[in-house]
């Protein structure tokens, strides 16, 4: 018997047996573990329920036989969403790469190579030069020389469809829907429920002052002292973002700034 187990970003359906082999729990956990999410982050990636996650890595129900299948698929997603990753090199034509056998042939295409220290200072750079008569077919490739983003793929993130990729609105708005479902995580000391709807309270408009900034910062270029005054006032709270979630804004803060993306003119 087959089940629904997992719902990719396209929003087709995985099927998986009930049957484990393969991955067993302990290698599941650590895949987990690698990309730091939580056993709810990878709950609702592949469609199940936390409780499941909880029982497939402990051992208590058997893991779906696709399983590994399953994360091999978000293996490639996640990947793309850590803005750290690197180093990597960003290849595009200066020139149409289609000739018409039927014309005379202009100049022939050569392919550009730009080294970027991060998945997020690429990004950046394929925001900024993204329609350029002079850029065609850009793709991001990994050290070891596998494809990491295609020319669709970043079309989506320079349209700003992709709202998993590691840009400044994206990881900031990822920071804040974090800190939005989970105020009462935080709530520390004094238990009386009306401290306990206070400080639910300031951590909520904290929230909803960083979600505003995150949409700013799709049309404007947002320095970390912006944001390090907000994430001040989440600690003051007793409000701790994850190290991963920090770490991925200001990669995706420093990748806009080395790449200049919001300065005029320049390569």
């Amino acid at each position: 018997m087959l089940i629904p187990l997992a719902r990719y970003y396209t929003g087709a359906y995985v099927l998986a047996a009930k049957v484990r082999t393969g991955m067993n729990a302990l290698e599941f956990r650590r895949w987990r573990e690698s990309f730091e999410l939580t056993q709810l982050d990878v709950s609702k990636r592949i469609g199940v329920s936390r409780s499941t996650i909880q029982n497939w890595e402990s051992g208590t129900t058997a893991l779906p036989s696709m399983i590994e299948d399953v994360c091999a698929i978000w293996t490639d997603r996640l990947k793309k969403e850590q803005a750290e990753l690197g180093p990597v090199t960003l290849c595009y034509a200066d020139g149409p790469m289609w000739v018409d056998a039927f014309r005379p042939r202009n100049r022939l295409a050569t392919m550009q190579t730009e080294s970027y220290a991060t998945n997020s200072a690429a990004i950046a750079r394929v925001r900024k030069i993204f329609g350029r008569e002079d850029v065609h077919g850009p793709f991001i490739m990994e050290k070891t020389g596998g494809a990491l983003w295609n020319q669709v793929e970043l079309a989506r993130v320079v349209d700003g469809s992709d709202q998993g990729a590691p840009t400044v609105r994206n990881t900031i708005t990822r920071l804040a829907n974090y800190i939005l479902e989970n105020p009462t995580s935080y709530v520390r000391g004094d238990p009386t429920l009306k401290k306990v709807q206070n400080i639910e309270a300031a951590i909520k408009e904290v929230g909803g002052e960083l979600l505003q900034l995150a949409a700013e910062g799709q049309n404007r270029f947002v320095p970390y002292t912006e944001f390090e005054v907000l994430l001040k006032r989440l600690h003051g709270l007793g409000t701790y973002p994850t190290n991963r979630q920090v770490s991925d804004v200001a990669h995706a803060i420093q990748g806009e700034e080395v790449t200049g993306l919001w300065q005029a003119g320049g390569p």
